[in-house]
């Protein structure tokens, strides 16, 4: 055995340890919450997969998000119908619950649809390992599919019934499918196939997530010579082909449903338009990656290898390079900055990150002491983010601060209470108690609580927190709601810390003759 089919064989088991233990870290913890749904976006997907499935109509009515991830959760839920007896109903009327609430009933759909997600992100590890090893080299690969396993971000949403993480699988395969058509000793049959794969790949991505479609441009530009234009032209349109075809397969009723679809977006971007962080966008985005999510160790391999990558500029650094640049560059012209933004980024920050790793052990050691060399920098690197994702991971391991509340007001509000709850705070049962549901409380005066009779408010950190700090919200007549609430008798409060998760929960008790 010659000593590159060695070489090989070491990055793929030293891939494949890093697979394992993306599973393990992502599995860990993924029942979160049982059986309440607290992440404030899985009831999107879950409730348009449960209108398709009850309604019989593949039409979502509802584009904010695109809606393969929709199908996929409604082929679940087909799928746990006749071992799952719960209702498909998402009136919140009817159901007695919140807008942004489930059925404890449906908690299987949910636990179904996250499991789904946390294998997508597993596949992601795996196919950045083999874009690193097209890329550069199998040591590349290897520290990039590593420290992808321990992103704190990635594994954190790698815990949510959403759309980030299946979509930088998706992109993870965009990736190295284009590379592979890329590739100088691809079979002279087969280039043209790889295009349109490339293509599908970014279509499916973009019918993931929508802004996770600028990873076409990736294909566009490995595809595009100057010299050959003939050639590039027919790669272009295999290209365009793909990932047409895959979008309009994935979301048929963004042609189908135009006006829906495009009031969707106009939705979307509002969203993005309407909440405001203050400070530079751009650089607030920066120190998340540099001090959080890459940590210092990561992020400066990472700005090392796209120094190289510049430095060499072949076709292929330019097609890695570029895309997340602009995406970058558009992303931080929004005033809302969600961290979640971020996420697309990681698998080319690790691409770089790895490349660096690889590069530098590769000039400063021989061949035989450059793979140790790359496994103990590799480990080295990822210490600091996986440190931070271990704690995120026993955190969200930890009770929920609104299971707790939950528990006290089963235990201590007397059956028939009228209770008022904002976002992020448990979740009640209308069979059991009079219940008000609001975004946040300050959407009604304090009168209004009194003319309801109710008589407790419960109110989270999650949302009161908003009105002293980003994203503001209310301006000085939240303010003033709060500071009133605040006044109010304090019958229980629950904090995260050693032993609970979660925003902190206080439940207020309203004077009766007021």
């Amino acid at each position: 055995m010659g000593a590159g089919a060695a070489s090989n064989r070491w990055w793929t088991a030293a891939a494949a340890a890093a697979v394992l233990l993306a599973l393990a870290l992502r599995l860990w913890g993924l029942a979160w919450g049982a059986p309440f749904v607290y992440h404030p976006d899985e009831h999107f997907i879950l409730h348009r997969a449960l209108d398709i499935v009850r309604e019989r109509d593949l039409n979502p009515h509802w584009f904010q998000y695109p809606t393969l991830p929709i199908y996929l959760e409604a082929l679940l839920v087909l799928a746990l119908q006749p071992i799952v007896y719960a209702p498909l109903t998402t009136n919140s009327i009817i159901n007695g619950i919140g807008p942004w609430d489930a059925l404890p009933e449906q908690w299987p759909f949910v636990l179904a649809g996250r499991v789904a997600v946390a294998l997508s992100g597993v596949a992601g590890v795996a196919l950045l390992f083999a874009g690193g090893r097209r890329w550069h080299s199998g040591g590349a690969g290897a520290a990039a599919a590593l420290l992808l396993a321990v992103m704190p971000l990635h594994l954190e949403s790698s815990h949510y019934l959403t759309t980030d993480v299946p979509a930088v699988a998706l992109i993870a395969a965009t990736i190295w499918v284009s590379l592979r058509a890329d590739s100088a000793s691809a079979p002279a049959a087969e280039p043209v196939l790889r295009w349109l794969v490339a293509g599908l790949c970014a279509g499916f991505a973009a019918a993931t997530k929508y802004t996770a479609g600028f990873v076409l441009l990736v294909p566009v530009l490995l595809a595009s010579d100057l010299r050959r234009p003939r050639a590039s032209a027919r790669r272009l349109f295999y290209i365009a082909a793909g990932a047409l075809g895959a979008f309009l397969l994935a979301c048929p009723y963004s042609l189908i449903d135009l006006a829906g679809f495009l009031r969707g977006l106009e939705e979307q971007q509002q969203n993005y338009l309407t909440d405001s962080t203050p400070g530079r966008a751009w650089y607030w985005y920066a120190v998340q990656l540099w001090s959080y999510e890459l940590q210092p160790g990561a992020a400066a391999a990472a700005l090392v290898g796209a120094g190289f990558a510049v430095h060499r500029a072949r076709r292929a650094d330019v097609a890695l390079l570029l895309p997340p640049l602009i995406y970058y560059a558009v992303v931080a012209l929004f005033p809302s900055r969600p961290e979640r933004n971020l996420i697309p980024l990681l698998p080319f920050a690790c691409l770089f990150a790895g490349r660096a790793l690889a590069e530098v052990c590769y000039r400063l050691f021989s061949p035989r002491l450059a793979s140790a060399a790359i496994a103990v920098v590799a480990l080295s690197v990822a210490l600091p983010p996986a440190r931070q994702a271990l704690r995120a991971n026993a955190e969200r391991a930890r009770p929920d601060t609104r299971s707790l509340a939950h528990q006290w007001v089963s235990t201590n509000v007397p059956e028939g209470s009228c209770l008022a709850r904002e976002e992020y705070t448990p979740q009640l049962p209308a069979t059991r108690y009079q219940v008000h549901y609001l975004w946040s409380l300050a959407q009604r005066p304090y009168s209004w609580y009194l003319e309801q009779k109710c008589d407790y408010l419960v109110a989270s950190s999650n949302i009161y927190g908003r009105v002293h700090g980003p994203p503001y919200f209310g301006g000085p007549t939240a303010a003033e709601f709060y500071r009133v609430l605040f006044s109010l008798p304090r019958v229980a409060e629950f904090n995260p810390g050693p032993s609970a998760s979660g925003p902190t929960i206080r439940i207020f008790k309203l004077p009766r003759g007021q």
